[in-house]
Order: structure tokens, then sequence, then C-alpha cells
């Protein structure tokens, strides 16, 4: 465990913030940093505005999902995409890297616990606490609310949050099991590896999942030569395999190549990893009808012992315990990694007097594709409705 190293600094929005909030706003705090490692290993940031006082509060960011290439841990986390206004607002700010990359909720709600218990041996006692999370980070946050490691949680904002948990694996499941029947007898369309739990070659891996996607369905030319040229390269059957691929997996094709490779290399990797499922196979498709004869038919069916699948849902999947915390979640219309059925969860655990969910209606399809000004409206409300002004619906926000 490292000593926490001290600077003090201008905290900038990170490039790659641009994936969760768009038009960013050149708010800029003077903090004072903290970083270092908890006991689990996990990277922390702890940022506090000029004149901090621990009556001020605390706002925790939750991080989103870290793939199957990046193995090590992000040693200078980030706060989030509306740190400068939560510091702004003189809120402290602390992040954890989480002790796992992936599916990173089985040691999650530990690493955040170390995290507030490191905030408090630096900074004092916060007198509120609210937490964001994206993505990966909405279920991150939802098992922090409901394992109770961080006390007093006044409010949640959740964006794009993965809150169904774990089953949203099984859409990806599908996806691959799906793809392999309807592309089966499409010469050189193999995906890299025979077995669905089998982790590919990095490199040839790749190369090989591309090419298998170009033969079966043609995606590759047509996103990258554009919509003539690909149409002239196309080959017979590929529009209508596409076609069925998606309409059976209720993907959106601008999402196909994406959540297929989460079926294909993070699957795996989740599975495999010694911290996590350690070799479980949690997916089970016997007896699941794919709406279509010939797929179910021909396509591959899995078993999964019940003890593998209730250790995979409890690593995790909400109960809906959350005490009094009031949560804010929002989400974007045409989100085809994590889609907006997600929120159903919430809306169906949560008490409707603690929970304000809002859709926000996009023209093109994007995973947390919000303005600035989206999230920080939202982000505002919150604040006010955990300070006691009435609670806000969707128009409000």
């Amino acid at each position: 465990m490292q000593k926490p190293r001290l600077r003090t600094s201008t905290p900038l929005l990170l490039l790659g913030i641009s994936i969760y909030l768009s038009g960013c706003p050149n708010l800029i705090a003077q903090a004072t940093e903290f970083q270092g490692q908890t006991e689990n290993g996990a990277y922390y940031k702890i940022a506090l505005p000029e004149n901090w006082q621990p009556h001020d509060g605390l706002v925790i960011w939750n991080h989103g999902y870290q793939g199957y290439t990046k193995t090590e841990l992000e040693p200078d986390p980030s706060l989030g995409p509306l740190a400068d206004i939560a510091l702004s607002q003189g809120y402290a700010m602390a992040a954890s890297s989480y002790s796992q990359t992936g599916w990173a909720v089985f040691n999650s709600h530990i690493d955040n616990q170390q995290l507030y218990q490191k905030f408090v041996e630096l900074a004092g006692d916060p007198g509120g606490i609210f937490i964001q999370g994206a993505s990966l980070g909405g279920i991150v946050s939802m098992r922090d609310l409901e394992e109770g490691l961080i006390p007093g949680i006044d409010g949640a904002f959740l964006m794009c949050g993965a809150v169904a948990g774990a089953t949203n694996w099984d859409q990806a499941f599908d996806l691959r099991m799906v793809y392999e029947a309807v592309c089966k007898e499409v010469d050189g369309a193999e995906l890299p590896t025979d077995s669905w739990s089998e982790q590919p070659d990095p490199i040839g891996g790749e190369a090989q999942f591309l090419n298998s996607l170009e033969r079966c369905t043609g995606l590759i030319s047509a996103e990258f030569l554009g919509a003539p040229l690909a149409q002239l390269l196309q080959r017979p059957g590929q529009s209508d395999r596409m076609n069925t691929i998606l309409e059976l997996t209720d993907t959106d094709r601008e999402f196909l190549l994406l959540d297929l490779a989460y079926a294909v290399f993070e699957i795996p990797n989740l599975v495999n990893d010694e911290s996590k499922l350690n070799g479980l196979k949690p997916f089970a498709n016997a007896g699941i009808d794919y709406g279509n004869a010939d797929i179910n038919t021909t396509i591959q069916r899995s078993i999964a012992l019940p003890s593998a699948r209730q250790f995979f849902l409890d690593n995790y999947t909400p109960r809906g315990s959350i005490g009094d915390t009031k949560v804010v979640s929002i989400h974007t219309s045409k989100d085809g990694l994590v889609k907006v059925e997600n929120q159903q969860t919430l809306l169906q655990l949560l008490p409707a007097d603690q929970l304000t969910t809002a859709i926000v209606v996009e023209a093109e399809a994007s995973h947390c594709g919000f303005s600035m000004d989206e999230g920080a409206a939202a982000w505002n409300q919150l604040l006010a409705w955990s300070a006691g002004a009435a609670q806000p619906d969707a128009q409000d926000i």
C-alpha cells in the first residue's frame, strides 16, 4: 500500500470523459489532491477545494468499464465528468480505480469503503455524501448503496447505469450463440475460439473476429468504406444474415461490433479471472426459444450449475435496499450497449418517492452521449431535492 501523495493542482476534465458528457464548460477549481493506494491495492484520488470543511460534503465518482486489454489498474483515477462542477460547488471529490478491471463489482464495495476510510483519515468525516456513477459505475453505485459500507449517502446520480447488474451479460451471451448459429455455414466466418468461455489470442483473435464479421455480415466494409462501395462489395446472403442476427437478439446495427466484442472477448475474461468467476460458467440457454425454428434447432445449447449462476448474480444484482438515499438516474434513448431497459430495474425495485428517472431522446445512437447541460441539470436537481426541495420529475431534468 502506497502512502498518499499530496499536490496542489487545477483539475481539468480528461479527454476520455467526452464518452459521457460533451460540451464541457471551462470550470476550473483550485484543489488540493491526495493520491495513493488502499489496502486492496486500488489507487485513489481525493481532491479538496480551497477552504473545504467537513460539513461541505463529499462526492464519490464511480467510473465505467475497462476492457480486457487493460489489465493494469489506473494509477491516476479520474474524478469524473462533473468534477469541476462539484468542486466549484464546494464539495470534495474522491474516486477509486477499483482493485479489479472489467466487471469490477466483485470487490468494488470494499474498494469504496476503503476509499471512504482513507478520506476520513486525510480530511475528516464529511457532513454529506453523494455518489456519481456511469455505465459500470451505475451498478457499482447500487452495490455501494445496498452494502451500507459507506454511511449516510444522501443521493446518487446515475448516468447510463448498468443497474440491472449481472443479467446484462445474458444478452451478450445470447448474441454470440445466435451469431454462431446464423454464420456457421459461411466459409471463414468462424469466431476466434470454438468455446464461448475460451479467451482468444489478443492480436490474432481480434483479426479473426473482424474477418468473421466481414464474411458473415459485411459489417466491416459498411463501417469503414461507406454505403455505396460497401454495397458493391457485398456478398450474397450478408444482408439477410445481418438482419436475422439483429432481429433475433434485439441488437442495434450501430452496436453489433461492440456488443459482439463483449461476448467474444469480455465474457471469457470474466469467466476465467481467478478473482471473479474462476472458471465457473453461469450462462445457460437450454430451453430458450429464440423465435426462429432453424436457429432453435442449430444453436449451441449450454447449461449452468445453479451455484455458478447464483454466485454470478450475487456479483452483482441489485435488491433495492438503499435506505433513505435519493436517486436520479438518466439514460440515452438509443443506448445499444447498456440498454435503456436497465431503468426498469430501478423502477421495479426502488420506492417511487426515492427515484427519479429521465430518458434523453437522441437523434443518433450513443452510449452515455449526454451534453454537459443535461448532466449538470440532473445533478443540480438531485442536490436541490436532497436539500429539501420537491422531488424533480423528468421534465425538470
